[in-house]
């Protein structure tokens, strides 16, 4: 097995919740937003070594703008390719499509936690929450 990649998601820079009871951070829920918050796929992208740049303003990895076409190591287990003619479509994943619906859910924060853990644990990332969390802001 290929080594982890290790995924440290800080509580105090995790957007997560959407706009329910449970959410966390502020601004939109982008794998980066203009606020510095991001999404728990936010955070595995930048340890599977996108540059924060591609991921900013992003609401799924499969959105990404992968330049040349190359897939940083780790993203495979986020974003999968097709080839059409002429073109190449990303999509999510199995694990990227439950981990979003985790994240968005209204599920209390601890449960969110557990769950994530639970569903990375057998994947190519090594998740850990550290830090406190920041209350749920939204500005327009």
């Amino acid at each position: 097995m290929k080594e982890k990649i290790k995924v440290t998601i800080d509580r105090s820079k995790w957007r997560t919740g959407l706009y329910n009871i449970s959410a966390s951070g502020h601004g939109h829920t982008y794998l980066l937003n203009d606020e510095g918050f991001m999404c728990c796929l936010g955070f595995c992208s930048l340890a599977a070594g996108v540059p924060e740049s591609e991921i900013l303003n992003q609401p799924l990895p499969n959105f990404i703008p992968f330049k040349n076409e190359i897939i940083i190591r780790g993203i495979d287990s986020l974003v999968y390719t097709v080839e059409g003619i002429g073109c190449t479509k990303y999509h999510s994943t199995e694990l990227s499509a439950k981990a979003s619906k985790i994240n968005d859910s209204s599920l209390d924060r601890a449960t969110k936690e557990e769950q994530l853990l639970e569903l990375f644990k057998d994947t190519d990332f090594d998740i850990e929450f550290i830090g406190e969390y920041t209350p749920f802001e939204l500005y327009f």
